[in-house]
Formats: structure tokens, C-alpha cells, sequence
């Protein structure tokens, strides 16, 4: 009906309106008033005639407010047009006769509202002859309540069943399903419908069916509200699921059973890491009982709780006479050196909660008193809660192990083959004399001093007669030595022929008469091998020992190293006013760039051409190697080369080498024409480089014409006559140039044993061409002989158009020199 259109509805008729005037009218006003429902009674065309007191407490209206006006237009049914016209329609069809009742809602006083089921029906009343319509509002405000709580216990209940992360289910006193939940299902594998038509039996492993039915009838009899059980059941696939059953039956009022409720737990993996844990305590018992280690296990009161067998054998002693037995009466331990009895460690150990520290390798009385070594290891077992439960105690008889282990130390801290400390042992006895600087006896400091020495000319020995004659001389050496040492020095063999000595409680001039006492003793000794006799010298440093292991050796290197540039045989004292000593620690200095370079990269190639004097082409280029300095500045091969030779690392730079020519080449940086890569005498020499140069050259695949090596002539004379280097190359068409012909002792024997391919005649000896007949004559002879062998003749420093004329005008046909090309780098031209 619209807002805006008012219900109709006729005027009462007057004599409707009871008024009541007897005693049997005022008790019925009484009752009607003290009814708990809202009631009123209507005219048959919806007027109100009379409504009790608690419908209007509940609006808060009077009673001649509401009388006389239709009920749908009063306080509980005016506030929604809808409300009124469905209460208008109810009562037009109660005025026909019709039991009219349906829910409703009231409005009251302060917006409150009450639900309510709301009736209408007919009644004739006495004395009238059209009927009257009684309305009764039964409040449902609390039933609603209850049964939206109901409701919602219930959807609680069935979630909780339904979505229990545990398998439910609800089971007839038969052991049919009555229902299941979803777990349940997954466990099984069924669906819900399949297990609703399952009896529990059928899934039960045959051999748990009687434990379980006999615990069912005993909860049926009463004798338990229910029971729990470990049991297999069958799974849709056929496997066998491990579950926990835990079952309560409900019983009714009278107690009769109703159905059972069950909880199914899946516990297969559980089950299973029980198997596992069962199977690694055994295997730990019997892996206890079997290994060697002898194992004591004791409670928080060092009472013994175990042992194995290996412990029972150690100690003589069965396992009956130790369990319950106090530790420290059973395992009596003594200190290393002494037989003096050590504290009890598992007493320690349970009094302080922790691991303590112990004597190391302590000794234990056997069953025949004897003490042996053993080393052993004591664990603490704490409960959760962190209290100490008590101590495990491993132990190990290593008496044939330390004397072994004696052996070894020998062996590691001396040189196997001369019996002196090696250089491990050395460095760290020099650590330990470093530590005592600085101490004093009466007042007085107490120095230190280190000798460092090599033997000269080593190498000569071992070229000449092999590594063994080498290898005699070292031992031998140190033999005599020892003999020119006080008691408590102590010589080191270093490394190759490289020795020290460390004299402590020694100053300097006492030291310098030991290194001279040495110096003498190596003089006065001669070396016979393979029938030849080799006069062996040392060179020798001697530095005071400072707070700086490594400072210290390397000032005794330093002044080892002056010696020996002075001429070797001979012994010099470091000095940090010594200018010669001030030399040698720069070219040392170098030594750590240049490594520091080979690790970072810093080497550079730069090339010089070679040319064709008369037409002026170049055929070639020589690959020069250069040095970038931290400062960013080119140093030239004069600066660093010394200190290279020096400490054996020119083997690691011309390896470097090769391998930047032939990636350079590859790259196409090095231009038309050869090549020719300098070796230095100590790569050609060496086995190492020899199989790593030829590897890397057999990689390459670059015609073999391409690539050709010099070796110097004044270097060459030392090695041997066809190293395994030189004949590799020329195996793969390499061509051997003898590189600075003329400054050598004898170039014309190492022409002969080497035969180049070529020779370059040096700057120095060209130089003195014009000047010097003896050059002259050296220069035209080698031409000769290289005419006739068929190779080629380099004049090398050309630096004028007079000296290009010159060195042609001797029968040289190719130059190299800054007149005829200058140097550059060949990454630049890569670039």
C-alpha cells in the first residue's frame, strides 16, 4: 500500500466498546490484564476495544490513546506500511471466520522492538449479535535466542566433526558407520558414502580384530566408559595404516548404548620412526658392544650405568663389578709424565655442568697395573629442562699410537733426507725465540741471532753429477756443520740448498765467529762425485732476532743475499745503515711486486720490429715484457729481471709469456711475420715449464714459423746441451736463436752445441764495431759460421743510419735497434 495513502476503515459502532459494569466482568479485566502475552480484544472491522496492561507498558501508551483506533494504525504495528497492511489483511480474513497466525515483529517504546507469534481469531461476544476479534502477541524474542544458539552449537558440532584435523566418526553398537568426517576418509582413503555402508570389522587388520571386540563388549557390559588401541586397518589401496583408535560409547537416560563415538589418529609415520628409533638403539648397542673404545656411561651421582666390552677389557673388570660402581674407584687416572693420580674428571664434570678442561693424553692402571696412554672425551646428557642427567666417558688406549705419533712428529718437523729441522719446524721456533725479546738476565737483555746461508753454486753439482750427488752433498753438509754449533742452536735446512741457524742467548759478534767457524768448515771440505772434486762455499747473513719472525728472516735473507752479491763466500751482517743491504731489500722489493703481478695481471707485451736492412721490411717482431708499477708507470725488464732470476720466478713469467704471444697472435695484435719470445736459462732448464710451454703451444695450432724463442748467450753456457725443451720445439719446427751473442765466456762453443737458427749480436758488441778489431773479427767469423750452418745474423741497438751501414758493410742482413722501428705495445695495436 503507498506512503501516502491512509487505510480506510469504519467508525466502531458505540454499543461495541464493552464497558464493564458486573463482578464477573472486572475478574475477567483482572485475568486479561495479567495475561503475559500481548492481547486485545477488536471490533470485527480491526477498532481496538480493549488491550491489557503489558502491551501498553511495552509501548509506553495510555489506554484511551489506543482505544478506538484501528489496531494497525496503533504504536506496535504503525511504524511500517508493510506491518500494517499485512496485520489489516489478517484481520479481515479472521472477521470471516478464518485462525489467523504468522510472525510478527512489535515496536515499542525507547525503539524497542519484541518478536512475536501472532494469532487472531473470531469470538461472539455475550449479548451482541456480530463477533468480536481477540489478538494474542506471544513473545518469541527468547525461543529465537535459544534456537539461533541451538542452531549454532549444532553447526559448532558439526564443523568440529566434519573439519577435525583427526578422523571422527559416530558407529553403531554393531560397528556400522552412522557418520564419518573427512579426515576419517582421507586416512582410509574411502568416501563418505562408502564408509557410511562399512562396518569398522571389515577394515581391521585380522590380527587385531579379537583385542578389539573384546575391549568393545567390555565397555558394553560396563566394566569401562571406553578404551584405547593401537591397530592396523586397511586402507582403500590395500596397505596397512597404523591408527590410535580412542572410543567412548554414549548411553541413554536409562543407560542403554546408543552408538559410540571414535577418535582415529593416523600414526604410520610415527609407528614407523618408533621401528627406527628401536632399530638405532639396537644397532647403538650392538655398535657399543663391538668397537674398540672403551664406553662408560655414569648416572647425576657418577654412579657407573653401562659398560661395553671394550671398557670391561681395559680395566680387567666384568660388567657386573662395575655397574653401580663409583667412577673415580673404577677408572683411576694418572698424570702423563708423573705417577701422581689426576681429580676425578666426571666428578668435575657433574659438579660444574659442563665439559672441563682436562689433562691431555692422561694415563689409566690396567688389570696388570700397568699405565697406559689413553685420550678420551667426557660429554655431559642433560634432561630437557637442562638438568644433567649424568656423563658419557670414551676412551682409548693410544700407547702404540703415540709412540707412532712420536715417529710422525719427527718426521714432520725434520727434513727426511738430512735429519734437520725442516722449515715448518723452523718458522716456529723462530716465533717462539721471537716471543722472548726483550727479556733480561742480571739486568742485562738477552739477544738472539739468526744465521740464513745457501751453498754457491749448488746447481753446478747437481747439472754436472745428478740430483743424488746433489742430494749427498746437502747431507754431508749438514753433518759437518752441526759440528761448528753450540748444544743448543739449531740448524734448519730451509729449502734446495737454502739453510739457518738460530742461536739463542747469542749476540751479534758471537754469531759472526759461529758464521765464520761455518764459512771455514765449508771451505776445508771438499766434495768428491763421479770422480770429480767440487769445492763447496757458503754465503752467509746474520741478523739479530727482533719481535718479527718474519722481519727477522727476511733481514738475515737480505744480508744472505749481499753476501753473495759481494761475491758469495763471505758472511755479512745486517744493518738497516747498510747501503748494500738497502739495495738488496729494493730488489727484494721487487720480488713481492713481481709476484704480486703474476697473481694480478700486471706483465705487459710490447714488440720491436725486426727488418730487412737493405729493402727495409720487417719480417718479425721481437715480444718484449714490460712491468706496470702500482704508481701506473712502465718499468722496463733492467729494473725487475734481477730480482725474478733471483727467486726462482722466471719460470712463472715466461710461462705468462707464451701464453700472452699466442692469445695476442690468435687476436691478430702481433702484426705480418714471426715472433721471437725470450727464454730465460731457468725456464729452459726446467721440467715444469718444458711440459707446460710445449702444452700450451700444441693448443695454440699457430704455425710453428710464427713462433720462434731466443736463449741468452751468456745464460745458455750453464744448462745442458739438448735440454728436453729446445728439442721439443724444434720437434715442432720452432726455430732457437742465441740471443746477445758475444757476451758470453765462450760464444762460439755455445754455437756449437746449441746451433741456432739464428744468432743476434748484442748492442754492446756492435757498438765497438768501428772501434774495436777484436769485435770486428768476432762479428765476421759469426757471420761465417752462420752462413754455413744457414742462419740468420741480427745486429741488435741500431740507432743511426751509421750504424745500418756499419753492421752491413760486415755481412749482417737484418736489424733491429730505434732507428730501424721503435717499441710499442701490442695490446695498443690489438686495441
Amino acid at each position: 500500500m503507498a506512503a501516502d495513502t491512509p487505510l480506510e476503515t469504519p467508525l466502531p459502532p458505540t454499543d461495541a466498546i464493552e464497558v464493564p459494569s458486573s463482578e464477573a466482568s472486572l475478574r475477567y479485566r483482572d485475568v486479561f490484564n495479567a495475561a503475559f502475552s500481548f492481547m486485545a480484544v477488536l471490533h470485527r472491522d480491526g477498532w481496538v476495544l480493549s488491550v491489557n496492561d503489558i502491551a501498553l507498558r511495552f509501548a509506553d501508551v495510555a489506554r484511551e490513546d489506543v482505544i478506538g483506533r484501528p489496531i494497525w494504525e496503533t504504536p506496535w504495528f504503525a511504524y511500517d506500511e508493510t506491518v500494517q497492511e499485512r496485520l489489516r489483511a489478517a484481520v479481515e480474513r479472521a472477521a470471516r471466520g478464518e485462525f489467523v497466525r504468522y510472525d510478527e515483529c512489535l515496536a515499542g517504546a525507547n525503539s524497542a522492538q519484541a518478536d512475536v507469534d501472532l494469532s487472531i481469531k473470531s469470538s461472539s461476544a455475550p449479548g451482541h449479535p456480530s463477533s468480536l476479534l481477540v489478538l494474542e502477541a506471544r513473545d518469541t524474542t527468547q525461543m529465537k535466542l535459544v534456537q539461533t544458539a541451538l542452531r549454532d552449537s549444532e553447526e559448532r558440532f558439526r564443523t568440529s566433526f566434519d573439519e577435525a584435523p583427526i578422523g571422527k566418526a559416530l558407529l553403531d553398537v554393531d560397528g556400522s558407520f552412522i557418520r564419518v568426517n573427512h579426515a576419517l576418509c582421507d586416512i582410509l582413503g574411502y568416501g563418505e558414502v562408502d564408509l557410511e555402508h562399512t562396518n569398522w570389522a571389515t577394515l581391521t587388520h585380522p590380527d587385531d580384530i579379537d583385542a578389539d571386540m573384546g575391549l568393545i563388549t567390555d565397555t558394553l557390559a560396563g566394566q569401562r566408559p571406553g578404551y584405547r588401541i593401537f591397530k592396523r586397518c586397511f586402507h582403500q589401496s590395500g596397505r596397512v595404516v597404523h591408527v590410535q583408535l580412542d572410543v567412548a560409547l554414549v548411553r541413554d537416560q536409562e543407560g542403554e548404548p546408543l552408538y559410540f563415538i571414535a577418535q582415529v589418529q593416523d600414526i604410520s609415520k610415527r609407528k614407523k620412526y618408533e621401528d627406527w628409533l628401536f632399530e638405532a638403539n639396537e644397532m647403538a648397542h650392538i655398535t657399543l658392544a663391538a668397537i674398540g673404545d672403551g664406553v662408560i656411561r655414569t648416572d647425576a651421582r657418577g654412579t657407573i650405568t653401562y659398560v661395553n666390552d671394550a671398557a670391561c677389557w681395559h680395566l680387567a673388570r666384568s660388567e657386573k663389578s662395575l655397574i653401580g660402581q663409583r667412577f673415580s674407584d673404577c677408572v683411576p687416572l694418572f698424570n702423563p709424565g708423573r705417577d701422581v693420580p689426576l681429580p676425578d674428571p666426571v666428578d668435575a664434570l657433574l659438579r660444574v655442568g659442563a665439559t672441563v678442561e682436562h689433562e691431555p693424553f692422561p694415563r689409566l692402571r690396567n688389570g696388570d697395573g700397568d699405565l697406559n696412554a689413553i685420550a678420551y672425551t667426557l660429554t655431559p646428557m642433560y634432561a630437557r629442562d637442562g638438568e644433567v642427567l649424568g656423563c658419557v666417558f670414551v676412551f682409548q688406549d693410544i700407547s702404540d699410537a703415540k709412540r707412532v705419533a712420536e715417529g710422525w712428529a719427527f718426521q714432520a718437523s725434520h727434513d727426511p733426507m738430512t735429519g734437520l729441522l725442516n722449515r715448518r719446524a723452523f718458522e716456529s721456533a723462530l716465533t717462539e725465540l721471537c716471543a722472548r725479546v726483550g727479556d733480561t738476565r742480571r739486568d742485562m737483555p738477552v739477544q738472539h741471532t739468526l744465521i740464513y746461508f745457501d751453498l754457491d753454486h749448488f746447481k753446478v753439482v747437481n747439472d754436472t753429477c745428478g740430483h743424488q750427488a746433489g742430494d749427498k752433498l746437502l747431507i754431508e753438509m749438514g753433518r759437518l756443520l752441526r759440528t761448528r754449533l753450540r748444544s743448543g742452536d739449531r740448524l734448519a735446512r730451509i729449502g734446495g740448498d737454502e739453510f739457518a741457524v738460530l742461536l739463542p742467548e747469542c749476540g751479534l759478534d758471537d754469531a759472526q765467529r759461529i758464521a765464520q767457524s761455518l764459512l771455514e768448515a765449508a771451505a776445508e771440505y771438499s766434495f768428491v762425485a763421479d770422480g770429480r772434486r767440487f769445492r763447496v762455499t757458503l754465503s752467509l747473513g746474520v741478523a739479530p732476532v727482533t719481535g718479527s719472525a718474519t722481519e727477522t728472516l727476511a733481514r738475515a735473507d737480505t744480508a744472505c743475499y749481499v753476501a753473495k752479491r759481494a761475491g758469495r763466500n763471505r758472511v755479512h751482517t745486517f744493518s738497516v745503515t747498510d747501503a748494500d743491504v738497502s739495495r738488496a731489500r729494493q730488489e727484494l722489493d721487487w720480488a713481492q711486486q713481481l709476484q704480486a703481478a703474476l697473481d694480478s695481471d700486471h706483465f705487459e707485451l710490447h714488440q720491436q720490429p725486426i727488418v730487412q736492412l737493405d729493402t727495409g721490411q720487417v719480417v718479425g717482431h721481437e715480444i718484449l715484457l714490460r712491468f706496470r708499477g702500482e704508481d701506473g708507470r712502465v718499468v722496463a725488464p733492467g729494473a725487475f729481471m734481477p730480482a725474478a732470476q733471483r727467486l726462482g720466478l722466471m719460470r712463472l713469467i715466461d710461462l705468462r709469456v707464451v701464453r700472452d704471444v699466442v692469445a695476442a697472435m690468435q687476436a691478430g695484435a702481433t702484426g705480418e711475420g714471426f715472433v721471437s719470445v725470450n727464454l730465460s736459462a731457468q725456464s729452459v732448464g726446467d721440467p715444469i715449464f718444458t711440459r707446460e710451454c710445449l702444452a700450451v703451444l700444441d693448443a695454440a695450432a699457430i704455425p710453428a714459423d710464427r713462433i720462434q724463442f731466443e736463449v741468452n748467450d751468456g745464460e745458455i753456457a750453464l744448462s745442458s746441451e739438448a735440454t728436453p725443451l729446445i728439442d721439443g720445439l724444434r720437434q715442432r719446427g720452432h726455430a732457437i736463436w742465441l740471443d746477445n751473442f758475444g757476451t758470453g765466456f765462450n760464444s762460439f762453443d755455445s754455437l756449437s752445441r746449441l746451433k741456432p737458427d739464428g744468432i743476434k749480436i748484442s748492442r754492446a758488441t756492435v757498438h765497438r764495431l768501428e772501434d774495436d778489431i777484436a769485435y770486428r773479427h768476432l762479428v765476421e767469423a759469426a757471420c761465417r759460421v752462420m752462413e754455413d750452418m744457414g742462419g740468420m745474423v741480427i745486429a741488435e741497438g741500431l740507432e743511426d743510419v751509421e750504424m745500418q751501414r756499419t753492421v752491413a758493410a760486415h755481412g749482417i742482413a737484418w736489424g733491429q735497434g730505434f732507428h730501424l722501428g721503435a717499441v710499442s705495445e701490442v695490446a695498443a695495436k690489438a686495441a
